[in-house]
């Protein structure tokens, strides 16, 4: 079932982050960052699907170059309290195919992000889904929060970028777009970007009491990334041990089949030494009417003792 989700936040110098080192991240690339030396390297990082940086038509040439964008955004951005990018982060239908989503989420970023004047980092994730888990493909874009003016960077940053109202107007048309695909796609789910307070309200003034009860329910928890990744440790680290359980699991039960096959054998041989030892003593009757049996008819299938002297070597000899 589709799902919606769209969330924005600041990725700034007052929290100790460095937004070159979050482009390498979610494109799975290395780059090299001019302002300290070193070099974020994210190759080996799975789960990638595409990278694709959007610039507005006016913006100069070195800006076309990811590695080149966001270190001159660190070189621009120097105060101790600076705002170096916004990123957006989408949840991608998983009824689209790999081709219509990444088609939406480049699509809807030209439309509300690069035509404003921001260049756009769009970088669409699909990772393997922990064991138990389901499907989670998502892009996360990455967008410069000062504009250009032809030559280079604007002189002043368009505090509109900034407004409550204008992350809004994307939540509306992120949910525009991704039913406009979904409907494209011969889907009949639908997404809606308001609150489950909000979508009740619409549904008790319309008179749906149905859909009024059934959007009376708390709001799915978030995750935020480290409780995130915690979970999926523990997930991992659970079917680990799982898959280390059972073949011990199977030796045990193994061992178990083996002992109660020895039993059934024991207890097989105790009857069968019970029945021959009754048929040598009825054999020894009818030769010997008097009953004068010799002992060792008693049990012939009895295991003599040893000689004590072969054990001890205290017997005649020595």
């Amino acid at each position: 079932m589709a799902s919606y989700h769209l969330s924005a936040k600041i990725i700034g110098r007052s929290d100790g982050r460095s937004v070159v080192a979050a482009a390498a991240y979610r494109a799975g690339v290395r780059i090299e960052r001019a302002e300290t030396g070193d070099c974020p390297d994210y190759t080996r990082k799975g789960g990638v699907v595409s990278a694709d940086l959007l610039t507005p038509d006016h913006a100069p040439e070195w800006a076309q170059d990811r590695a080149q964008l966001w270190n001159a955004v660190e070189a621009v951005e120097t105060r101790k309290n600076s705002q170096l990018a916004r990123e957006i982060e989408l949840a991608l239908p998983n009824e689209l195919s790999d081709a219509e989503a990444r088609h939406l989420a480049l699509t809807w970023a030209r439309d509300e992000l690069v035509s404003r004047g921001m260049a756009a980092d769009v970088c669409i994730h699909n990772p393997e889904p922990v064991p138990g888990g389901s499907p989670n493909r998502h892009a996360h874009i990455l967008c410069t929060v000062r504009g250009f003016d032809g030559k280079g960077w604007a002189k002043t940053k368009d505090r509109s970028w900034n407004d409550k109202a204008l992350l809004q107007g994307w939540r509306e048309s992120w949910a525009d777009a991704q039913n406009d695909a979904l409907e494209a796609a011969g889907c009949a789910d639908r997404v809606d970007h308001r609150s489950l307070e909000d979508q009740r309200q619409v549904a008790l003034d319309a008179g749906d009491m149905v859909w009024a009860d059934a959007l009376d329910r708390p709001p799915e928890p978030v995750l935020g990334v480290a409780a995130s990744a915690q979970e999926k440790r523990a997930r991992i680290m659970a079917d680990r041990r799982g898959e280390e359980y059972r073949p011990v699991t199977a030796r045990g039960q193994a061992l178990e089949r083996s002992r109660g096959l020895r039993s059934i054998l024991v207890n097989a041989w105790d009857r069968f030494r019970a029945a021959a030892h009754d048929i040598v003593m009825a054999s020894a009757r009818i030769e010997d009417p008097f009953g004068r049996l010799p002992a060792s008819v008693e049990d012939p299938f009895s295991v003599a003792p040893e000689d004590p002297t072969e054990e001890t070597g205290t017997g005649p000899g020595f």
